[in-house]
């Protein structure tokens, strides 16, 4: 069991100084990720929320599931891309998930989820 205050399991960011530079290309094959939970502060005092905060946390990267992937009973949006590609080539299974921002993906500012023929 994790426990972050931005992305309990991963979180993946890549800072960039022209459009134009080679990005970060992350490929994930047959993960489980499971039982995770998102930390916040109140009052200077630790606490869970589902509010805004995930899983796994992409920003400005492009990431390949490949395989069989599986999110279960996880407190917090499995998947947040921002200004990203999300490519699902295989089985991706969501289960029990609770997110405030979805339950199984999140995407904002111009993401892409492309998901391929058979997945």
């Amino acid at each position: 069991k994790n426990k972050a205050y931005i992305g309990s399991a991963v979180y993946l960011f890549e800072q960039k100084y022209s459009g134009v530079q080679l990005g970060l290309d992350v490929i994930l094959k047959d993960i489980e990720v499971y039982d995770n939970v998102i930390l916040t502060r109140t009052a200077g005092l630790l606490t869970s929320s589902t509010y805004g905060y995930n899983i796994i946390e992409i920003s400005s990267i492009h990431v390949s599931l490949c395989g069989i992937t599986r999110f279960a009973n996880n407190n917090g949006t499995p998947i947040h891309a921002k200004s990203s590609v999300l490519r699902i080539d295989g089985e991706a299974y969501f289960t029990n998930n609770t997110g405030a921002l979805g339950g199984a993906l999140g995407l904002i500012s111009a993401s892409f989820l492309i998901i391929n023929k058979n997945s």
